[in-house]
């Protein structure tokens, strides 16, 4: 009896169907430009992530480690410099691209690309969110937060007054080190008007986020509503230490910030191989 039930448990799980990946990566699109004369020459691959994390990811990137045609030529372009983290546009997960050496001219597949993914979920780790409500209100202050404290990140939120004093002693400063070196008024003007240029016009809605951050933890920065809902913004760009905000629309006085920390536990590595990927 014992032996009968020991080997139906081995049956029934050897039918049970396994567990997927938390993250999975497959080939999609192939872009592929082989020019002799190397101009705009190359070969992209598109990868989609899979698996039951890919909807929960906030950003992704993928580094490949081997990639060769089915000639045998080596596709991986040495020195690159590693990939910046690719955000979700719409609903969908992060669209991932692999740019590769131009294949060989007799080669029609990719037999084989392979290295690792980074998905950033952070709602895997508490300690991967802080949170400041009614920010506004506190504007030239660090936001006080133990998940900041942790990652050794000071975020802060800069007031209009505050940004236009520190443009102008900006301006004030860079005209007395090119006048000291000796520079032309043109140039002089040229140097006075650099921060103006780095951070453009700096609308009355827009929210503008210092953040210090020698770690690189933070990933990026979003303001909701005091229903938790995130407002739309009209774009958002990062220059130097500064995240710029963008708002048609003056964002509400109980209005929370969440910055968004690349912990640990919230960003998962996982290995992905392809084989034999078609060349059009």
């Amino acid at each position: 009896m014992k032996l009968v039930v020991l080997g139906l448990a081995a049956l029934l799980a050897a039918a049970a169907p396994s567990k997927p990946s938390a993250i999975g990566v497959t080939s999609g699109d192939v872009t592929d430009r082989r020019r002799n004369d190397n101009t705009f020459a190359g070969l992209e691959v598109e990868l989609k992530l899979t698996g039951e994390a890919a909807g929960e990811a906030r950003g992704a990137r993928a580094t490949v480690e081997k990639a060769v045609d089915d000639t045998g030529r080596n596709l991986v372009k040495e020195g690159a410099r590693p990939p910046e983290f690719e955000k979700p546009t719409g609903q969908g997960s992060p669209g991932l691209k692999l740019d590769l050496r131009n294949p060989a001219r007799r080669a029609k597949s990719v037999r084989e690309i392979s290295g690792q993914v980074e998905v950033f979920l952070p709602d895997r780790d508490p300690a991967a969110v802080a949170s400041a409500d009614r920010f506004l209100s506190g504007m030239d202050r660090p936001i006080a937060s133990p998940a900041l404290k942790a990652s050794r990140t000071e975020v802060t939120v800069v007031s209009r007054k505050t940004y236009d004093a520190e443009k102008k002693k900006d301006e004030e400063r860079k005209k007395k080190e090119a006048e000291s070196a000796g520079v032309a008024g043109a140039v002089v003007n040229a140097f006075s008007g650099l921060f103006e240029g780095l951070f453009g016009d700096i609308g009355e809605n827009d929210v503008l986020v210092r953040v210090n951050d020698p770690g690189k933890k933070v990933f990026g920065v979003e303001v909701f509503d005091a229903a938790g809902k995130p407002i739309d913004n009209a774009g958002s760009m990062k220059v130097g230490d500064f995240w710029i905000l963008k708002f048609t629309e003056k964002v509400p006085a109980d209005a929370s910030l969440r910055i968004y920390l690349m912990t640990a536990k919230a960003v998962v590595t996982a290995p992905f191989s392809l084989k034999d990927v078609a060349l059009p």
